[in-house]
């Protein structure tokens, strides 16, 4: 990177070839580690009395930051696996208690109450009403085990 220079006998450098300048994608670790080694004087790292001394601070520098790169991946790998199970779990505590609405309001249309716009506690009172006029009573304990089904269900998803 320096060109070619001759030297004369009396001691004077003649440059016989310019240098070559090429852009450096990296520097070629040999490179370094031959500047570390060889080149580094005591006042290039004043925080430690000897280039081997700091030498060794820099490997276990390196080797904690890979530790800890290492626990933060795994512990990364754990809590994503963690919320992606949560999401699942979730996702299946919808879908039944999709199901269990969708057997209240099955049980509803078939005693001819309505399905849709509807609050529970008051629907709760409906169904009590229509029992005491004579409901049949397989139909009515149908509906009460979806509505408590709801119930829990509602109980369950305000709690978390």
């Amino acid at each position: 990177v320096v060109g070619l220079y001759w030297a004369s006998a009396d001691g004077k450098l003649k440059q016989v070839r310019k240098p070559v300048l090429r852009p450096m994608q990296e520097l070629p670790t040999w490179l370094l580690y031959y500047v570390v080694i060889s080149r580094l004087e005591p006042d290039r790292h004043p925080f430690f009395p000897s280039t081997r001394e700091y030498i060794t601070a820099f490997v276990e520098d390196k080797a904690e930051r890979w530790a800890l790169g290492s626990r933060f991946k795994t512990r990364l790998t754990q809590e994503v696996a963690r919320l992606q199970q949560d999401n699942e779990d979730l996702r299946s505590q919808l879908t039944q208690e999709t199901d269990h609405l969708a057997r209240l309001e099955r049980a509803l249309k078939a005693v001819n109450l309505p399905a849709d716009g509807w609050n529970l506690q008051t629907e709760l009172i409906r169904l009590r009403d229509a029992a005491a006029v004579g409901m049949d009573r397989d139909v009515l304990r149908s509906l009460q085990f979806a509505a408590q089904d709801i119930l829990d269900a509602v109980a369950r998803l305000h709690s978390k």
